[in-house]
């Protein structure tokens, strides 16, 4: 008897995003070269929250959302008999799954943690090593971000004095106002406003910077990490010379949605528009939701609304519900067959790359076959065009993976009198 040439797990139509009460069909794949001799071949599909230590590999906490096990083929466990034997060459194991319908947290792979869905196909060999196969779906929470709280705009209004010893050397003033608070990924922020210099002295250009802050929580223990994804950044300020704004547009990537409905992972985002001068930093905070359903228009958005909890500004999230909490939600298909929603969205992969889904704990069930990385895929609107015909554009945009720290109030960043000559 043989080995397996490949042994892995596919998915009917290549579907890889799901939402809860989907169903996820697909096939355990073996191919090979001789004859194989096994007492069953089992799928696990499993949903989950791990939270790791800082610096650590190890899980130390784990929230299971579901765990459901089947043999797709041969004997059970505890049933007697001889094992099946396949012949060479390839053979194709069906199996499905549904999703339960739960209100379940959106796919998340972080740097101390993760959210995933992953399915594990185990050949059973008695008295000898297992051969696993290991892929994972992306499932995305119903977030839609045409609901009324998601439409209301952001305004905001700050003013710097500077100063110099004891003497007044004017002030830097901004405000800003975003044409609403929820956005999917593809879509933009259309920022209008003015920023005046009333100092003498030009500052660094006006800088727009996406954040995403995850909280990973251990028992009494909170880690929070700020990742800096996007940064646009427009002109410096000349003194005395305003600048205004109008429907300043700052797309969004392919990023993940907002998470507030998971005990251990929390996943909230922030606008940031910084101006640096040789006194300090004038920034504003503008929170905004990253949702799962694009924006409609006014035709559209007037259908009525989801049978599904409201989903609460990030200031105010949900509390956590521990699973089994049944709402009995509606797939994301018979919603958009009520006029509940529009069309299902296209996806894109997430910028911050592919994981690792095949850990430590995995090894002790015997060696993997094939791939076992998994890049989580995101709603993501790919012509997103903004009504208004007035739109503008940044001078410089780049899309980051660095981890660095919001800016939450005007500091003296310690910048020199006289700054870098730069050409505006």
């Amino acid at each position: 008897m043989g080995k397996p040439d490949e042994f892995k797990i596919t998915f009917t139509s290549n579907k890889r995003v799901y939402y809860a009460g989907d169903m996820v069909t697909g096939n355990v794949v073996t191919k090979s070269r001789k004859k194989l001799k096994f007492r069953s071949i089992r799928m696990e599909f499993l949903g989950e929250a791990k939270v790791a230590r800082a610096n650590s590999k190890d899980w130390v906490t784990v929230q299971s959302y579901f765990d459901e096990k089947v043999e797709i083929y041969g004997k059970g466990a505890n049933q007697d008999g001889s094992y099946p034997t396949i012949q060479a060459g390839d053979h194709v194991f069906p199996f499905h799954f549904e999703i339960p319908r739960r209100r379940l947290p959106s796919s998340f792979e972080g740097r101390f943690g993760c959210i995933r869905y992953s399915l594990k196909a185990t050949m059973d060999r008695p008295w000898k090593s297992n051969y696993n196969a290991k892929n994972a779906i992306t499932i995305l929470e119903i977030v839609d971000i045409n609901e009324p709280w998601a439409l209301e705009p952001i305004v905001m209004e700050r003013e710097m004095q500077t100063q110099f010893m004891c003497f007044n050397r004017g002030s830097i003033v901004a405000q800003m106002r975003t044409d609403r608070c929820g956005y999917c990924p593809g879509e933009a922020v259309a920022l209008t406003g003015g920023f005046c210099n009333n100092t003498s002295s030009r500052t660094k250009p006006v800088t727009v910077s996406l954040y995403q802050k995850t909280i990973y929580t251990q028992g009494s223990k909170k880690n929070e990490i700020n990742k800096c994804v996007k940064v646009s950044k427009d002109k410096r300020l000349q003194p005395h010379r305003p600048i205004q704004w109008e429907n300043q547009m700052f797309s969004i990537p392919a990023i993940p949605p907002t998470i507030n409905n998971s005990k251990f992972i929390k996943v909230s985002y922030l606008l940031e528009v910084s101006i640096q001068s040789s006194r300090g930093s004038l920034v504003l905070n503008l929170p905004i939701t990253i949702g799962t359903v694009p924006f409609r228009p006014p035709i559209l958005a007037s259908a009525p609304p989801m049978m599904s909890p409201v989903y609460p500004l990030p200031s105010a999230p949900p509390a956590d519900l521990a699973p089994p909490y049944e709402v009995n939600l509606p797939s994301y298909s018979e919603s958009m067959a009520t006029a509940q929603l529009g069309p299902p969205p296209a996806y894109a992969e997430c910028v911050f790359g592919s994981a690792r889904i095949w850990d430590e704990n995995d090894a002790a069930g015997g060696a993997v076959m094939g791939d076992t990385s998994f890049t989580p895929m995101y709603a993501f609107v790919s012509h997103y065009e903004y009504r208004p015909s007035t739109a503008g554009t940044f001078t410089e945009e780049e899309t980051i993976t660095a981890e660095r720290e919001p800016r939450l109030d005007a500091v003296d960043d310690g910048l020199s009198d006289s700054m870098d000559e730069e050409s505006d």
